[in-house]
């Protein structure tokens, strides 16, 4: 009985290389995804670019915030001339700020919100109401030619608010 159970297991010369097929394709495929593991832990991952090309100086109106999501920053083109990349979390509550261009305070439309605490905070940046501590954090920006750079790596936390300061809002 055990002989006939082992030649009915035992493949033929025709169908071997079926069985060749079904257990080595699976052994191979196996290797070679260890060897891409191996080769990816080996060589450097992705690194994302320190400068962002933000945009051509003119293509940013005044007091219109842009938001880059993937880089997680607001561009803004101040009254001013001057331009600000304010990083998009808050600093307490680590929440994602949001641009509320209809939300009003002290008598001023338009300001960055956190939805989470409350906090709010002008154009420029500088926190205003809430519980915030500071304002928010600012990547740096340079202008070299008619270009907005945006350094990614370079991020300083924002500046205490001070007593007298006048909030930057759109002029509406």
């Amino acid at each position: 009985m055990t002989a006939q159970l082992g030649r009915l297991l035992r493949p033929g010369k025709r169908l071997r290389w079926i069985w060749s097929i079904g257990l080595g394709l699976p052994i191979v495929l196996g290797l070679v995804l260890v060897l891409l593991i191996a080769i990816s832990l080996v060589t450097g991952g992705y690194e994302p670019p320190n400068l962002l090309v933000a945009g051509p100086v003119n293509g940013f109106p005044t007091d219109t915030p842009r938001h880059y999501e993937d880089e997680r920053f607001w561009m803004v083109h101040l009254k001013s001339d001057e331009f600000v990349a304010l990083y998009d979390r808050d600093p307490l509550s680590k929440c994602t700020i949001a641009w509320r261009p209809e939300y009003e305070l002290i008598g001023k439309t338009g300001w960055f919100r956190d939805s989470c605490r409350g906090s709010s905070y002008d154009l420029a940046g500088r926190c205003f109401e809430g519980p915030c501590e500071r304002g928010l954090d600012r990547l740096r920006v340079t202008i070299e030619g008619s270009s907005v750079y945006v350094n990614l790596n370079e991020i300083a936390a924002g500046a205490a608010p001070e007593a007298g300061d006048q909030p930057e809002n759109p002029a509406r």
